[in-house]
């Protein structure tokens, strides 16, 4: 059976690792590329580690920052964790894209043949190429990315703040990388509110930065688009082509990530042995996921910035009444639902 892979960033790779039969592969770019924060938490890392040496390599050997803390900001109260309180060393990482992305594809190589034109005379094509093979999509279901790279002192805190009056579908992040001196600043706004309020997201950025108090030289700006919908089965395959990734629609619409998604597809797709009815219902499991995730990122949109400071207050109260001896961090997460689900009232 003749193969080609349509790029060649994790998810595409993690399909080649995973299924470890020599197959075309075509990328547009000479090399990986992508824009994510390069965040990981901890289950995330677990997960992806789980799939193989080459994947926890990937981890191990890239440039990464230990998140020691986390910190989620509203506009008139916030809530800081340190991840020592809750008995852990840290809540995950944020590695360096460019090297988490070129250890899996140089790990991937042997087993791909690097093609520079796409035939007509494959039996099956993989799609990996991120929103370019994303479907045409409700402009309530696409978000727009953008993310500075700011030169500056950093610490092991990741920031999340949610401020409806800049961003209201979406939220601000600052994702750092210590060793490098880079923090990683960014914003995500779905298409329907970028066009209906005629955002400036350059503008927005610079604006939060100054509130927050955040200066230094911006050595990069990039942006993208993701998918933030329901994924849905005729969103993974069209005749011949297979979907990975965001490609499939494979995108926490919560919270935006994608790279564990991206490779669980990848690893999926090459234990089914290219089996289409297999690859489906191995995703079941991330459809509900996902599904679910669209739904509570829809109540979200809805909810006013009173109701988050409301939440980010309980939360806060409840943190101080666990025991942080416990280091088991699936039951304090546990024991925070309740509370989330009672801010709603």
């Amino acid at each position: 059976m003749r193969v080609l892979v349509k790029g060649l960033g994790p998810a595409g790779t993690s399909f080649i690792l995973t299924y470890r039969k020599n197959v075309d592969a075509y990328d547009i770019r000479r090399t990986p590329r992508s824009i994510c924060a390069g965040g990981l938490g901890l289950w995330a890392v677990k997960e992806i580690s789980s799939y193989g040496c080459e994947f926890n390599d990937a981890i191990y050997y890239s440039t990464k920052t230990l998140v020691r803390s986390f910190e989620v900001l509203g506009r008139d109260y916030s809530i800081r964790i340190n991840a020592k309180d809750f008995g852990v060393d840290n809540f995950g990482v944020v590695v360096s894209r460019k090297e988490f992305d070129m250890f899996l594809f140089k790990s991937a190589e042997r087993y791909f043949n690097r093609v520079d034109t796409i035939k007509d005379n494959y039996d099956v094509i993989v799609d990996a190429t991120g929103f370019n093979g994303m479907p045409k999509l409700n402009n309530d279901d696409v978000e727009v990315l953008l993310q500075y790279h700011v030169e500056t002192d950093t610490t092991d805190t990741l920031t999340l703040t949610f401020w409806k009056d800049m961003i209201n579908t979406g939220y601000l992040w600052e994702f750092p990388e210590v060793k490098s001196n880079i923090l990683k600043v960014g914003l995500g706004v779905s298409m329907k509110e970028l066009r209906e309020r005629c955002l400036d997201l350059d503008l927005v950025l610079t604006k939060y930065m100054e509130k927050r108090g955040i200066k230094g030289r911006i050595v990069h700006k990039e942006g993208a688009l993701l998918p933030l919908t329901k994924p849905k089965k005729e969103y993974v395959y069209n005749h011949n082509v297979i979907k990975v990734g965001t490609s499939a629609t494979l995108v926490d619409s919560l919270t935006g990530a994608g790279i564990k998604y991206a490779i669980r597809s990848g690893v999926m797709l090459g234990r089914s042995d290219l089996n289409l009815k297999l690859y489906l219902e191995l995703l079941k499991p991330t459809f509900k996921e996902l599904n679910r995730n669209y739904m509570l990122k829809k109540l979200f949109i809805r909810v006013s910035q009173k109701f988050i400071d409301k939440l980010l207050r309980n939360i806060s109260k409840t943190i101080n009444t666990i025991d942080m001896s416990e280091a088991d961090l699936n039951k304090i997460v546990r024991k925070l639902i309740p509370v989330v689900l009672k801010s709603f009232i």
